[in-house]
């Protein structure tokens, strides 16, 4: 069965706009974008909620599990929400992890996907290697594959931020995967996972 991990609550926080604030922070706060955007900044509507239970998935239900070492096992002290991201503390808290939660905002095919992701400095008595991955509704949205040692830096290095693009609709509540099995001691950061809703013009 799959082990449940208990989530660290903080105060939720809500976007505040002028305009109709009431109708934008429920928006917000159910990750849901609202209608139209005429402010000309995109809008970044998070896929996961980070008040909302992460699965740790077992072997039989990992989509991943041909790298899942034999020791797997991650526990709430070294996978938690951090800010309004997810901090992974590799090591004897977590050895390896693919934890599992419902998409909290549907997104349409060709949406832009942001993600912004760094790693502290990356060590190991042995050279190895670092994965990491978001998976959504079947297939390998997109990954990333790290030597180790490394540098403390944002994920690949040339970019603070990865921008893919869906390839499919994928309907609210669909499992949405984050993945992360690396050789040593480290510390990684998934600050955010965002579709990014354009400015619209009436």
């Amino acid at each position: 069965m799959p082990a449940v991990l208990i989530n660290r609550l903080s105060d939720r926080k809500c976007l505040m706009i002028s305009i109709r604030p009431f109708f934008l922070m429920l928006c917000v706060a159910c990750g849901t974008a609202p209608s139209h955007n005429t402010s000309g900044d995109p809008v970044l509507i998070p896929l996961f909620n980070r008040n909302t239970e992460w699965t740790f998935l077992d072997a039989q239900s990992d989509p991943f599990a041909h790298e899942r070492p034999s020791n797997a096992s991650c526990s709430g002290y070294g996978f938690y929400p951090e800010d309004d991201g997810i901090e992974v503390e590799t090591g004897s808290e977590c050895t390896y992890a693919s934890a599992q939660q419902p998409l909290a905002t549907p997104i349409r095919k060709g949406d832009q996907i942001q993600i912004i992701l760094t790693h502290t400095q990356l060590k190991s008595f042995d050279a190895g290697t670092g994965h990491v991955a978001i998976w959504l509704d079947g297939r390998t949205l997109w990954e990333y594959t790290v030597a180790i040692p490394a540098l403390p830096e944002f994920v690949p290095p040339t970019e603070r931020a990865v921008s893919v693009y869906a390839p499919a609709d994928v309907a609210t509540g669909k499992p949405l995967v984050f993945h992360i099995h690396n050789h040593g001691v480290n510390t990684w950061k998934l600050l955010s996972l965002n579709v990014v809703h354009q400015a619209t013009s009436f």
